[in-house]
């Protein structure tokens, strides 16, 4: 007994170097000169005594370490409760690993892969048919074990059955003869999971627990070496194909095909950071950079990527190796993959989203329904190509596909665009405009709409992209008066209000304008063509002049106010020097600043803006007709106080500019005296010294004797130009100035 026991010490002391274990047959060949029943009833005479331990798991002895825990009674006992194999705890604990698609990943960059799952016979077909993977799974390979004792011919049949059931993906089913071991084994392997998890007297044993876990890694892996053989040597049943026995290698082949078949036209792009289902933040912030690139340096070579940065590394296998970004005519841009020229098979994505938008041209669609587009077979576009590939579309698409972001048209792609499509695809939106002959000849006619009414906009391109933003371009050039304003034709203000709620080109050009002014159909005859590109010209010509206009009238009243005769540069230069003359004599701050800016006044727009923003008290941006009626009084009332003050500018020292004059005449008995006032400026001083001149020649002919009648002859020539008719129709002329 001493004996045995140091032998077995010995054993177990070295069994990790000399790969011996102490087995019963291994005792009897250490002990020769006693018989193999004499060692093993010693053995058991040990085992009583609980000296030694006999491991079942490895069919060996070891030395007893002092628990006091009956590991097989606990095993036999939660034996007796384990009545099912649970198949989930059973793929968990046998640590089965997915089959890799190898040959398809090697030839399009892609990784996908299949479960490997181990199910019940008896559940078979539902399991088949219930089957969804997971993210990144494209089908599942299932090995059948039999729980209830089913005969191979059923169980043969039932696998055929349930690979009938492979419909949107793929399920493989497997029978080995092995399987009729698996479930004992994993019957045993859930009842000693179940020993070391539940059971209260482990708690505190250590050494009990070393044992428990020792039997376990080890059942665990006798479990998947009989997995791993099952699958070695099963026989796979495939819809639409002949059972077949595969070794492992001959599975990954089959998982290829299987992944081909399913994605034919998945593209090939051979790039680990972003062709994937998940990237890494560092993968992403790569991306981000190389979209920001995309939509902010096209025309530079490389897109302005200098050196290799990660995101040039995405450049050069993404968008320089599929062709997407390349030189054409001299000039860097983005192109279309096409059938010709397409390394990567990205054609067949172009494809498909070009006919999905055309077929939705009523509404927008969402950058997330392209996605799940790409991402279905037989495409399988990885997440992580995603946002690169629709960026790629729209730039190559951006004379058929309009953009928004949150329902709001966008006249090209921002920063802000693709930081919103990293976030939330479902943000931002595309539309496709397809164009009839009569919708290309309206849009024909709105660019020469653009050109002549914005000389800045040639209008090189007739994309309804370019034609809409150049009209909304010349309505966001409009004075905010203008928009706000009354004083507009009712053709003017149906345009006006048409404009301020354009927020889509292709609905804005071929649906809001031609039912604006032609009615519901007004495209599909060519004799309304003509009056609606009349109608929007007309009223926007109105609306580019309503506001120049109105400072021009506001211009000629002030100028008639102030009695200057002309908006010549010398008259201007006159009002100048008649302001200069006056300034800060009368006290009146707002007087002061009107003169002030009539020191200035150079007769330009923003000369006008500046006094007529005085007048009314507020800036130009914020003028409403009230606003621009109070100007018209205000400048009216500024320049009387203006003329007013120069009459008094002898009393502050200074020149007069202009002289003041009344003339009192009664003749032929008129029951009231003729009266006018008038002024002379002081630009007038010479004509007047040359008629004084004249009068004086004639005058000096007479005798002084003659006095009273060159008096009367004055008297009744003076009366003549003061008569009524001309000074009512000096008022009636100032009247309509005013």
């Amino acid at each position: 007994h001493i004996r045995l026991l140091k032998t077995i010490a010995l054993i177990d002391l070295f069994k990790e170097r000399s790969g011996l274990t102490p087995t019963d047959s291994l005792l009897s060949a250490c002990l020769p000169e006693a018989s193999k029943k004499t060692v093993k009833d010693a053995l058991g005479q040990l085992k009583k005594w609980s000296l030694v331990i006999f491991r079942k798991f490895a069919d060996a002895y070891a030395i007893y370490a002092g628990s006091d825990f009956d590991i097989d009674r606990a095993i036999e006992d939660a034996l007796q409760r384990v009545r099912e194999v649970d198949f989930a705890a059973l793929k968990k604990l046998a640590g089965l690993q997915p089959i890799l698609a190898k040959r398809h990943y090697h030839d399009t960059g892609a990784l996908r892969w299949f479960d490997v799952e181990v199910a019940p016979l008896n559940g078979l077909i539902e399991r088949a048919a219930a089957y969804v993977p997971k993210s990144g799974t494209i089908g599942a390979f299932l090995l059948a074990i039999p729980t209830e004792g089913e005969s191979q011919e059923i169980a043969e049949k039932l696998c055929r059955e349930a690979a009938r059931e492979s419909k949107d993906w793929d399920v493989v089913a497997g029978l080995s003869q092995r399987a009729w071991v698996i479930v004992d084994l994993a019957r045993e392997l859930i009842a000693l999971s179940e020993v070391q998890e539940e059971h209260p007297d482990l708690a505190g044993d250590t050494v009990a627990q070393r044992e428990v876990q020792a039997r376990r890694t080890a059942l665990q892996g006798q479990l998947e070496e009989e997995l791993r053989a099952a699958f070695d040597h099963a026989t796979w049943y495939l819809k639409n194909h002949k059972p077949q026995k595969w070794d492992q290698a001959e599975i990954n082949n089959a998982a290829s095909d299987l992944a081909a078949k399913r994605f034919p036209l998945s593209p090939k792009i051979n790039n680990e950071l972003l062709n994937r289902i998940k990237p890494s933040s560092n993968a992403v912030a790569a991306q981000n950079a190389l979209l920001r690139a995309m939509v902010g340096r096209e025309g530079d070579e490389r897109l302005g990527i200098e050196g290799y940065p990660a995101e040039g590394g995405l450049f050069a296998s993404i968008l320089e190796a599929t062709g997407l970004y390349g030189k054409v005519s001299g000039d860097w841009q983005f192109r279309a993959p096409s059938k010709k020229r397409d390394p990567s098979n990205l054609n067949p994505l172009w494809e498909v989203a070009s006919e999905h938008l055309r077929g939705a041209k009523d509404r927008t669609v969402t950058v997330s329904e392209l996605y799940d587009l790409w991402g279905k077979p037989p495409f399988g576009l990885k997440e992580g190509l995603k946002p690169v590939m629709v960026v790629a579309f729209i730039l190559t698409q951006r004379e058929n596909v309009a953009l928004y972001r949150e329902g709001i048209f966008q006249a090209r792609f921002k920063d802000i665009d693709v930081e919103i499509l990293a976030k939330d695809s479902g943000e931002i939106q595309l539309r496709w405009m397809d164009l009839s002959d009569l919708s290309r000849r309206l849009l024909s006619s709105m660019a020469e709409v653009v050109r002549d009414l914005d000389a800045l906009n040639s209008l090189a391109h007739l994309a309804p992209i370019d034609v809409a933003r150049g009209l909304i371009a010349i309505f966001d050039k409009l004075h905010p008066w203008t928009k706000r304003t009354m004083q507009l034709s009712s053709n003017a203000t149906r345009v006006r209000d048409l404009f301020k709620h354009a927020n889509d080109p292709n609905k804005f050009l071929f649906d809001d304008i031609p039912t604006a002014f032609g009615g519901r159909g007004a495209l599909d005859e060519e004799n309304n063509l003509q009056g609606i590109v009349k109608d929007v010209r007309e009223g926007l010509e109105e609306l580019v002049a309503s506001y120049p206009s109105m400072l021009r009238r506001l211009h000629d009243l002030m100028l008639a106010e102030l009695q200057v005769p002309n908006a010549s540069p010398q008259a201007l230069g006159e009002l100048r020097a008649r302001a200069e003359n006056i300034r800060e004599i009368g006290g009146d701050f707002r007087l002061n600043a009107f003169i002030g800016r009539l020191s200035q006044f150079e007769g330009t727009e923003p000369d006008l803006e500046g006094i007529a923003s005085l007048a009314a008290n507020k800036p130009p941006r914020d003028w409403t007709d009230p606003d621009v009626d109070r100007a018209s009084v205000e400048i009216a009332d500024f320049s009387q106080r203006f003329i007013r003050a120069e009459n008094f500018a002898r009393v502050k020292g200074r020149s007069d500019k202009r002289s003041s004059m009344a003339v009192v005449v009664g003749l032929n008995g008129r029951p009231a005296p003729v009266h006018a006032e008038f002024e002379v400026s002081e630009g007038e001083r010479k004509k007047v010294e040359d008629i004084i001149k004249r009068l004086e020649d004639v005058i000096d002919v007479e005798a002084p004797k003659n006095r009273h009648l060159l008096l009367a002859a004055l008297a009744e020539l003076s009366s003549r130009y003061m008569s009524d008719e001309e000074i009512d129709g000096n008022k009636k002329e100032v009247e309509r100035v005013v």
